[in-house]
């Protein structure tokens, strides 16, 4: 099972006033990843995390009810963490992908951050490459193909 949070970006912005976040490429960027850091601290050995920016990508296999459970936990502790420091995870640009043959919902493991469930997906777009639940590249090849055209 795969937690993917990603923020979509646009290419262009126009000005605003910033009244929580980092500005992309500001020189206050750094700081940001300093003070996310300590969120791998919220995960036991079972489930990885890789950290970009501001995506966070959760991983693990599920073999039991256990495993299930302790991803879970794990999210729980995520959700905690983002309330202690103010840092508020949208849960709509949060999805999980199934890897494999069964899926965690089928097994009775629905995943959830905070209040709210986790819509399980086909495919997700993670640094700009899409890949669904076979890890194929179908579909980012043909975005990229009809896009060349």
């Amino acid at each position: 099972m795969l937690l993917c949070c990603d923020v979509k970006q646009h290419l262009m912005s126009e000005y605003d006033y910033i009244r929580s976040g980092v500005v992309q490429g500001s020189c206050r960027g750094p700081l940001f990843w300093i003070c996310i850091n300590d969120i791998i601290d919220c995960f036991d050995d079972k489930v990885n995390c890789k950290l970009y920016a501001d995506d966070v990508k959760l991983y693990t296999e599920l073999r039991s009810a256990a495993d299930g459970n302790c991803f879970q936990v794990c999210l729980d502790r995520i959700y905690q963490w983002s309330l202690t420091w103010q840092l508020q995870i949208s849960s709509q640009k949060c999805c999980v992908i199934d890897v494999g043959k069964s899926t965690a919902a089928d097994a009775g493991y629905p995943c959830r951050l905070g209040n709210a469930g986790l819509t399980t997906s086909e495919n997700v777009r993670d640094l700009g490459v899409v890949v669904d639940s076979h890890l194929c590249f179908s579909e980012h090849i043909a975005n990229i193909t009809c896009r060349a055209h």
